[in-house]
């Protein structure tokens, strides 16, 4: 299956004869809605030196139902009655779309909402400025964490809608102002949309709105002046940082978009041709480099506050002093007496990065350059780095002598609360 909504689309090769079309049969909650023949072309299968390529289908759903109902969907082999594929979850086709009156069909069902929908929309139309934040919540203690964004966005003038795709409710809002739990489908863009498909024609009134998610620790501080530096930087759509890795896009853990691009209904238009993906890989392709890739070809523009080669350039002008830091700490000097060529591992981590610069791989900023980003004032770390630490970029030295000093009380507990079961938990009161 390449794409659930609002067209049903994928591609069947038959195992005996790969050459001849299948015939397959459509099925809603057991019941053959339509069939249709697996004869379209498939380039893609071609190439693969598949037959002919002539094996893909596409059925409009919208035109089968559209009740906003879940429903369970099947595909089978009307020649053998086989099932090809069958959803892992219930899926509903709405009846409306935001702006454009489209149909759209979004994995995964809301279960309950927390909330006066009748005072968001009160808050909404005073401030013109919303803020939908994609959060799941897998441990009690991340809680505070998504209180402490949504109280930021909130104290920034922002309506704040919550999509919360939590293994339980939460007991209330968790401080937003109107809050919606659904099932764990889609990831954060299918939380978005969900939250989008809710605001309906509220979305195309605002002056400005935000899709964030809880994928990072913070903020440090104060929103509002980094909601209007990204304002400022007179394009439709912006984001905190960009990334090169798989082209050139936009980072979607918090974007901004203008009311010129939310008055040309580029959200509702580009859910509208999104595959809601099952897995990360294809959320990345489709979403977040599939989103600046749609935006750049309805010619919106767009920009980072803390643009990936400013990041490049301040690394490389900090590097000289923090390579001797590593050279001359007091591990290296030890294990030279064991081994003359030894270098710390913060040393050989940013030698590799200087190696794959040169060699011009794409890095994620918020990984290799979390130190630039903080100095530049970027509010917040990437949960990821503290715990998985992907480029190897970060230690407990750099816990003390550089992040401690930008945190309050507050901040301390908040780290404290989000990695009390981690390893990681033991450099937040490091010296």
């Amino acid at each position: 299956m390449d794409q659930w909504s609002p067209v049903l689309r994928g591609w069947v090769l038959g195992v005996e004869n790969p050459l001849e079309p299948l015939e397959i049969a459509i099925m809603i909650d057991g019941i053959e809605a339509c069939r249709t023949r697996c004869d379209l072309p498939r380039p893609d299968v071609a190439n693969a030196g598949h037959g002919t390529g002539n094996c893909g289908f596409a059925v409009s759903l919208r035109e089968l139902v559209s009740d906003d109902l879940p429903h369970a969907l099947e595909v089978v082999d009307v020649g053998t009655g086989e099932t090809i594929f069958r959803s892992e979850a219930l899926v509903v086709v709405h009846s409306t779309w935001p702006n454009n009156g489209s149909q759209q069909m979004l994995p995964g069902t809301v279960r309950s909402e927390s909330g006066s929908w009748e005072s968001f929309e009160r808050r909404v139309a005073s401030g013109r400025r919303v803020a939908i934040v994609a959060t799941h919540r897998t441990e009690g203690a991340s809680e505070l964490g998504v209180r402490r964004l949504v109280e930021a966005l909130s104290s920034a003038d922002n309506a704040v809608l919550v999509v919360d795709t939590s293994p339980a409710a939460s007991s209330d809002a968790l401080g937003a102002d109107f809050l919606m739990w659904r099932e764990n489908l889609g990831w954060d863009f299918a939380s978005w949309a969900t939250g989008l498909e809710r605001l309906g024609d509220l979305a195309a009134e605002c002056d400005h709105l935000l899709l964030v998610n809880d994928s990072c620790v913070g903020p440090f501080g104060d929103l509002g002046p980094l909601i209007a530096r990204g304002q400022s930087l007179g394009v439709d759509v912006w984001s905190l940082t960009d990334s090169w890795e798989s082209g050139h896009h936009l980072q979607s853990y918090f974007l901004g978009f203008t009311r010129s691009a939310l008055g040309q209904g580029v959200l509702s238009d580009f859910f509208d041709q999104y595959p809601f993906p099952k897995y990360k890989e294809g959320v990345i392709e489709h979403g977040e480099v599939g989103l600046t890739a749609f935006l750049d070809e309805r010619g919106i523009t767009t920009a980072a506050v803390f643009e990936y080669f400013e990041l490049v350039a301040s690394f490389e002008k900090s590097l000289d002093p923090r390579l001797t830091r590593f050279a001359d700490s007091t591990t290296a000097a030890l294990m030279r007496k064991h081994d003359p060529d030894y270098q710390t591992v913060g040393y050989r981590s940013l030698v590799a990065t200087v190696e794959d610069l040169e060699m011009r791989v794409p890095l994620n900023p918020t990984h290799h350059f979390w130190r630039e980003l903080l100095d530049q004032g970027f509010p917040f770390i990437k949960r990821e780095l503290l715990v998985a630490d992907p480029a190897g970029r970060f230690f407990a030295s750099d816990f003390a002598d550089v992040v401690r000093p930008l945190l309050d009380e507050g901040d301390l507990e908040l780290f404290r609360s989000e990695f009390a079961r981690r390893p990681t938990a033991r450099i937040v009161d490091a010296r």
